[in-house]
């Protein structure tokens, strides 16, 4: 049993393999050169064929991160099965180990991680998934996912007034890029974008969109591309905001994609966040998205006031206020955006100023609605905060404690530096492995 740190070598290129590779935790990786051929996990296995053989690698296999690896020795190997098999046993057993080494190889050419048979020409060459492009449109598809969290609930402040295209002009063209941007996304992912498989790359269409069909729900994603809205507006002669409520089947997957593009691009990036300040992140990140479309739903309720035959409605009992001097149409109606998320922090932070209130049942339902659940949003977000500061790097520092004491006693028995080094790799590992969590019986 090995334990190796990220991009430590356990097989140069050039240098003869001892013995079978087996992964016991982590990942490693099969290069050719600077091209990587294979990702091997938990019990994959490498060079089968050297429990019988002498071999030199044509390949470099090295740790991507922190992997214990089992490396069963030629030598030892041969010595128990001679004291244990037959001739013809042993004949079996060389054979299947070279049988399945060459089913390793047909694996990689079937599934494209051969260096011989991957696409390195063209645009296909920017679809594996470890290439610069696919990590920058991840990127984007993130920011895309962002831009209708947010846009999507400006839509409904014009929802109920059938606002027309060129009164929110940048709005909707910015929408319509961004449609397009996902069309191409969806054309891409369905015949292009390689993917792993059991750490090979596969990269055979039919396979592609098999995988596609399997990790996309395809009827929602069409749903979400058709521009109802647009067509609408071509066939009926008149714009139509209902329609781009048809983007909110996108918005599940800002919860997987966009996670995970944000993690992958701080390790690509080098950049170590500490947990603590990222969920305290993504808790203040969610308190705002609640606020934009609570306040973009209270402008709304004016509307829908309206539409309904209600006398009074907030937006007007609010611009007739003698104790203000506003117009929501001021700054291009932005002043209406202001004073629709000013009621909702005030009211959903139960502080309660009471300068803008609901003036019939519907705002009043509403409201009502906002202030019960939103009130459990701010000390959800505020108590998190708090305990997640107070539980800043306690774990570490306890962790740390513990290594020094160990230090501590191996110097004072005087054991010598290789071994000091040694251990302290070991506890470096266990850190990045189980986050100082100690096995039974440490």
């Amino acid at each position: 049993m090995n334990i190796y740190s990220p991009d430590e070598d356990i097989v140069k290129c050039g240098e003869t393999i001892r013995g079978v590779i087996l992964v016991s935790h982590g990942e490693v990786e099969v290069l050719r050169g600077n091209v990587t051929e294979r990702r091997m996990k938990r019990l994959d296995q490498f060079a089968q064929e050297c429990l019988f053989v002498d071999k030199v690698s044509a390949h470099t296999v090295k740790s991507n991160g922190f992997s214990e690896v089992i490396i069963i020795p030629r030598t030892d190997f041969q010595q128990v099965i001679n004291s244990q098999l037959d001739k013809e046993h042993i004949a079996q057993l060389k054979d299947t180990a070279a049988t399945l080494s060459k089913t390793t190889m047909k694996a990689n050419k079937m599934f494209g991680s051969g260096d011989e048979m991957t696409p390195t020409d063209g645009f296909k060459r920017h679809c594996h998934p470890n290439s610069f492009f696919r990590k920058l449109w991840d990127c984007l598809i993130l920011l895309g996912l962002i831009f209708y969290m947010f846009a999507i609930p400006l839509s409904f402040m014009h929802l109920m007034e059938n606002t027309p295209f060129s009164g929110t002009p940048l709005l909707l063209s910015l929408g319509y890029v961004t449609d397009l941007f996902f069309w191409v996304d969806f054309i891409l992912q369905w015949n292009y974008f390689h993917y792993f498989n059991e750490g090979l790359v596969v990269f055979d269409r039919d396979h592609i969109r098999q995988n596609f069909y399997e990790h996309h729900n395809v009827a929602r994603e069409v749903v979400g591309l058709i521009p109802f809205d647009l067509a609408s507006c071509i066939l009926g002669g008149r714009f139509c905001h209902h329609f781009r409520l048809a983007k909110l089947t996108r918005l599940p997957n800002i919860a997987i994609v966009g996670l995970e593009s944000v993690e992958v691009m701080l390790s690509e990036l080098k950049i170590e966040i500490d947990l603590v300040l990222y969920r305290v992140i993504k808790l203040n990140v969610v308190m705002i998205i609640v606020v934009h479309w609570c306040g973009c739903l209270w402008y709304m309720m004016a509307s829908l006031s309206i539409s309904l035959g209600q006398s009074q409605n907030w937006r007007l009992a609010d611009e007739n206020d003698e104790l203000l001097s506003l117009s929501h149409s001021d700054y291009g109606g932005f002043a209406a955006y202001l004073r629709s998320i000013y009621w909702a922090i005030v009211g959903m932070s139960t502080v309660g100023y009471g300068d803008i209130v609901p003036t019939n049942i519907i705002e009043t339902t509403f409201a009502t609605v906002v202030f019960l659940f939103g009130g459990l949003v701010l000390p959800a977000v505020v108590g998190g905060l708090a305990a997640y500061i107070s539980n800043l790097r306690v774990t570490k520092k306890l962790f740390r404690k513990r290594i020094s004491k160990v230090r501590m006693y191996l110097l004072r028995i005087k054991v010598g530096d290789v071994v000091l080094d040694k251990v302290s790799r070991y506890y470096d590992y266990l850190w990045s492995c189980q986050g100082g969590v100690m096995e039974q019986g440490e």
